[in-house]
C-alpha cells in the first residue's frame, strides 16, 4: 500500500494517541461484556466523537466472530459530499491508515465498484473529512489484529444501484465477508431541526427512545418499505438510514433471512427539556438464521 487515506480524525473525535486509544478500546470491550454472536453477518454501529458513542459502538464489534472473515465492507452516510446514490475513494488511495495500523482496500471489488453507474469517484478532500467511516476503522482493526483482512468503504448519500446491490449480495452469499453499517439515531432539538415527539405524556428522552426502538423493529423484520414508510411518517433523523435500508437490501436479494439483536442503546443527553439537544446511539447485531 502506497496511498493511504490518513487517520483524519484522530487526535480530534478520538485519542491520537495510539496507547491512550488501545487502552479507551480495551476498556470499552470489558466494559460491554459482549461475546462474539455465531453466525453474525452485519452489526449497526454509532459514529460519534468516542467520548459519546464508543462505549455504544463496542457493544457491536465484540459480537463480531471474526474467523473466517476476510473482508469488511463499511456503508457509512455522507455528511460532506453531496451525491446521489454512492461514492468510493478515487484513485489516490489504496488502503486506511490507523493509528494501530493500514488495511488494505479490496481493489478488485473496489474496481468493480467504480464501474457501476451511479457509483461517483469521491475527491480525496471529501473521502478524508467524511467521518462515517472513519470511526469504525480503529474498532476494525482491533478486533481483527494483525489478521490480514480487505476493506470496502462505501459514503451512501441515496441508496446504491442495483448493480452494487447485486455486487455485495454476492460477497454477502460468501461467508467471508462482514458489513459494519455506521448510524447514528435519533438527532433531535433545534440545533437539527427536529423536535417532533409521538408522546407528549411522557419525558423527552422516553418518546425519543420509543421512536427510536420502532425503527429498530422494523428494521429487524427486513421489510425496507416499512422502514421507510416510518422514516416518511416520523421524519426520524436517523442519518445512517440509507445505509441500513441498503444492508436490508443486500441481505433479501442474497436470501439471507437473519435474527437482529439490540445490543445497546444510549442517548448523549436524557432530555427533559425542549431546550436541550441529544443524539441517540445503536448497537444491533445481524446473525443469518441457521
Amino acid at each position: 500500500m502506497s496511498h493511504l487515506r490518513p487517520a483524519s480524525h484522530a487526535g480530534t473525535w478520538y485519542s491520537g494517541n495510539p496507547q491512550h486509544l488501545r487502552t479507551e478500546i480495551d476498556t470499552y470491550f470489558s466494559e460491554c461484556g459482549v461475546k462474539p454472536i455465531e453466525n453474525s453477518i452485519a452489526v449497526i454501529v454509532p459514529h460519534a466523537g468516542y467520548t459519546y458513542s464508543a462505549p455504544t459502538a463496542a457493544y457491536s464489534f465484540a459480537s463480531i466472530p471474526t474467523d473466517g472473515i476476510e473482508r469488511v465492507v463499511v456503508l457509512g452516510p455522507s455528511h460532506v459530499a453531496h451525491i446521489q446514490m454512492a461514492g468510493v475513494a478515487d484513485d489516490s488511495f489504496d488502503g486506511w491508515e490507523t493509528l494501530f495500523g493500514p488495511i488494505p482496500f479490496d481493489t478488485e471489488v473496489y474496481n468493480k465498484l467504480k464501474e457501476v453507474r451511479g457509483i461517483e469517484k469521491l475527491s480525496p478532500r471529501a473521502f478524508v473529512a467524511e467521518h462515517s467511516l472513519e470511526m469504525q476503522m480503529p474498532f476494525i482493526r482491533t478486533i481483527f489484529g494483525a489478521k490480514d483482512i480487505k476493506l470496502v468503504p462505501i459514503v451512501v448519500g441515496g441508496g446504491l444501484p442495483s448493480a452494487a446491490i447485486d455486487l455485495l449480495a454476492d460477497l454477502a452469499a460468501d461467508g467471508k465477508t462482514f458489513f459494519v453499517i455506521s448510524s447514528d439515531f435519533c438527532h433531535w432539538g433545534d440545533r437539527f431541526g427536529y423536535n417532533y415527539l409521538p408522546d407528549h405524556t411522557v419525558p423527552i428522552h422516553e418518546a425519543i427512545e420509543s421512536m427510536d426502538r420502532e425503527a429498530v423493529d422494523l428494521i429487524a423484520t427486513g421489510d425496507v418499505a416499512e422502514f421507510e414508510a416510518y422514516l416518511h411518517r416520523t421524519g426520524n433523523t436517523i442519518c445512517g438510514r440509507y445505509p441500513i435500508a441498503t444492508l436490508m437490501r443486500v441481505l433479501k436479494k442474497a436470501g439471507i433471512e437473519y435474527n437482529m439483536s439490540l445490543l445497546h442503546y444510549d442517548q448523549s443527553e436524557r432530555l427533559t427539556s425542549r431546550h436541550g439537544a441529544s443524539v441517540s446511539y445503536v448497537a444491533a447485531n445481524f446473525a443469518r438464521k441457521m
